[in-house]
């Protein structure tokens, strides 16, 4: 399939099958995430428009946090913890970082005691977002930025978000944006760097799910390299669980 070819292409969400509940020891997802751990960074925000994207997304996600002090945190599927960074930074409580990637953790645990050397207020655990080993109502807020378009089974898995979110408290998703034209050229490249799924996401398909989760939608917006959602790589979302 040529780059031209793949545009065409669009496999609906709800077109995949749910997939299993926790990650296996050979997930793809996993074993990649942990074979580039150590050049993650570079890999993904050194290029021009690479830069411009997850600068985009950054900013998106942190508008849609609102205000961090006081609040407990949980980063989901944390990579290197440059979102959970943020959060310190931004004076959450406490942030709990999850990862499938081993590796990942290693760099994010490295990156968030420089800002927090004591250690108190984070901690890292290497879990699957379908299967939390986390309490109900935990988090006062939810995060997951660049994970559910790399696993099969996305509405368990933001019913997992939604289980350890406190009533009240608020979710936010960022994806790979369904509404893009391009959006078959995004998967052919994604598996021309990565040889990993891409799934994208429309805001239509993230409401429904986040709705069954007991999570009212309440925002929406677009971004990467424009916000016009035509042209936008990434969507993010957030909304309220209802008590």
């Amino acid at each position: 399939m040529d780059a031209m070819d793949a545009m065409t292409v669009d496999t609906r969400a709800d077109e995949r099958p749910d997939a299993p509940a926790d990650a296996p020891a050979d997930d793809p997802v996993e074993r990649w995430h942990d074979a580039h751990a150590h050049e993650w960074d570079e890999r993904m925000y050194q290029s021009p428009v690479g830069a411009a994207i997850r600068e985009a997304e950054l900013r998106a996600v942190l508008d849609h946090t609102g205000p961090l002090t006081g609040l407990r945190v949980l980063d989901a599927a944390t990579g290197t913890g440059r979102f959970a960074g943020k959060f310190l930074e931004g004076g959450a409580k406490h942030v709990t970082g999850v990862d499938v990637a081993a590796k990942m953790l290693d760099r994010a645990r490295a990156r968030l005691g420089t800002l927090d050397p004591t250690g108190e207020r984070f901690d890292l655990a290497r879990t699957s977002i379908h299967e939390l080993d986390l309490e109900d109502a935990a988090f006062d807020l939810v995060c997951s930025v660049g994970a559910i378009e790399h696993v099969a089974g996305e509405k368990k898995a933001i019913a997992e978000l939604a289980r350890v979110l406190r009533p009240g408290g608020r979710i936010i998703l960022a994806t790979a944006s369904g509404h893009c034209v391009q959006r078959g050229l995004v998967r052919w490249l994604e598996r021309r760097i990565t040889g990993l799924p891409k799934h994208l996401h429309r805001r239509e398909e993230l409401a429904g799910w986040l709705d069954a989760a007991g999570v009212e939608m309440e925002r929406a917006s677009f971004c990467g390299v424009s916000r016009w959602r035509g042209l936008a790589v990434r969507i993010v979302v957030s909304g309220t669980k209802r008590a």
